[in-house]
């Protein structure tokens, strides 16, 4: 990520990670001198691996919630999957737990870069995003190429990010699984 933002000439100053999972991210993010960071996560086992993680590092922010594109805070069931990186608000298998929600363009605020990884909401999520807004350099979201995953689909999330002028820049293959991180950028700088 630090070469892929010189590169591209584009340097974010903050990011919103939304399905932060444990902060695996944390310290490329702060190789790239992302100040604040936000870790969005509702499940409330990888919380406490957060805050016991990063609770007192004064440049990260914590949110317990779930990111949705509504327009008020609620609350829903997570299924909340044996391994935590799948958990979602999308019926599946699991302890049910209810989990605060918040709404995604409301954790937006001026993030410089946005990460997506929401198990199957991505392009939801990046439709209720404010894609114009002039702090936002960066968008990754996890993708798949396969319909029905539990993924953005690559295709909808190129063209939705298409008509605000973003454009893919990489694209990050998953460990054989099918899935990729998509880095977009914005293209009118």
């Amino acid at each position: 990520l630090p070469s892929l933002t010189q590169r591209l000439y584009v340097s974010p100053r903050s990011v919103l990670h939304v399905g932060a999972h444990h902060g695996e991210e944390v310290a490329v993010y702060r190789q790239c001198g992302l100040d604040p960071i936000r870790l969005v996560e509702p499940d409330p086992g990888n919380v406490d691996i957060l805050t016991a993680r990063f609770g007192a590092d004064p440049d990260i922010e914590i949110i317990a919630a779930a990111a949705t594109p509504g327009r008020s805070p609620d609350r829903q069931v997570l299924y909340r999957s044996e391994r935590t990186v799948h958990s979602s608000l999308r019926p599946g298998p699991g302890e049910q737990v209810e989990v605060t929600t918040l709404p995604v363009a409301d954790l937006q605020r001026n993030a410089g870069s946005v990460v997506l990884d929401t198990q199957g909401s991505e392009l939801d999520l990046l439709a209720a995003l404010d894609l114009t807004q002039p702090a936002l350099d960066l968008l990754i979201v996890e993708t798949t190429r396969r319909r029905g995953d539990t993924a953005g689909f690559y295709d909808d999330v190129v063209a939705h990010a298409g008509g605000f002028g973003w454009a893919v820049a990489e694209e990050w293959v998953h460990d054989g699984s099918g899935y990729t991180d998509t880095i977009l950028y914005r293209t009118d700088r």
